[in-house]
């Protein structure tokens, strides 16, 4: 790995960080400071917010539902002067009848984020040809939580770059940390307000490397790559060069 990732932190942001320095394929090394993950970012605070705007974010990029958007509101990105993105990756925040302990969390994300490549098409090729373009960069994406659909997102744009599935998986269980400070922050919210928090299914809440692996092997073997799925949702060739060209550094 080149250099140190590095994990911004913030108030009320908890699962932010730049995916900079990650290798790749090639012997190269994902660039710092153009691609960043993080939870919702709807909830920055003033504080945060000056935070970020050290960052020089141009892009940013909701994966939420437009009930959560309608809802909890979004990012304030005029005042980080970034553009805003609304690309819901589900319609539906997931079911949790027949989710209990007995879950085998590792098969049951898996088979989610298979049901989010099935509909990849609404995220990966804009995403891909935004970022190719490179005029809007560094660029921001975020679900609620940071861990599904920014997970899957995450997933779809590193192994694009060439970044093995083992430390792609690895990246997404570093949200386990992340989750255990949000959870807390959340029930603190729920009392302040004079609410009961609902318990969460450990499947909603877990980022088990394994989970990310199965669903990363078993997306490429039938496709035969990351690149051969960008492919069947209209992807080109020739923008997935410019999108690894972008975002990939062969400097040591």
């Amino acid at each position: 790995m080149n250099g140190p990732r590095k994990t911004l932190e913030l108030g009320n942001v908890f699962n932010f960080r730049d995916l900079g320095g990650l290798p790749t394929d090639t012997g190269g090394h994902i660039h710092h400071g153009l691609l960043y993950r993080s939870d919702g970012l709807h909830q920055a605070d003033d504080a945060d917010l000056e935070r970020l705007a050290e960052l020089g974010l141009r892009t940013i990029v909701d994966l939420r539902t437009a009930e959560e958007r309608d809802t909890r509101g979004s990012a304030r990105a005029m005042e980080l002067g970034a553009r805003l993105w609304h690309l819901p990756l589900i319609d539906e925040l997931w079911p949790s009848e027949g989710v209990d302990d007995s879950t085998d969390h590792g098969r049951y994300l898996a088979d989610r984020y298979r049901e989010m490549a099935d509909v990849g098409h609404r995220v990966a090729p804009p995403l891909i040809r935004l970022i190719a373009e490179g005029d809007e960069l560094p660029l921001v994406f975020h679900c609620a939580a940071g861990k599904d659909r920014t997970g899957f997102t995450a997933a779809v744009l590193l192994r694009t770059a060439g970044v093995s599935i083992d430390d792609v998986a690895a990246d997404y269980a570093r949200t386990a940390h992340a989750m255990e400070a949000m959870d807390a922050w959340w029930r603190a919210q729920a009392r302040a307000h004079g609410h009961a928090m609902e318990e969460i299914p450990g499947a909603f809440v877990a980022s088990p490397p394994e989970a990310m692996v199965t669903f990363l092997r078993e997306l490429e073997e039938s496709h035969r790559s990351m690149a051969g799925y960008l492919r069947s949702l209209g992807v080109t060739a020739d923008e997935i060069d410019a999108y690894r060209d972008r975002v990939v550094s062969t400097s040591t």
